[in-house]
């Protein structure tokens, strides 16, 4: 997963920051999308949801 999010980082498609707790436990590493990846990401869906219309057009033996 971590060379995938730092591949997306590295393409500006995302940002990262950390966050450490006030009681000073476990700093966390956020991650969100930049104006970029979510141009991106939407074009990704959109591909996503025709691909998977005519996989289960396919699978289920729809006719036209």
């Amino acid at each position: 997963l971590y060379p995938i999010l730092y591949r997306l980082e590295d393409d500006g498609l995302i940002v990262s920051e950390w966050s450490v707790p006030e009681d000073k436990s476990v700093a966390k590493k956020y991650y969100r999308c930049t104006p970029e990846g979510n141009i991106v990401l939407k074009e990704l869906l959109g591909l996503w949801r025709r691909f998977d219309g005519v996989a289960n057009h396919f699978l289920q033996g729809e006719d036209e």
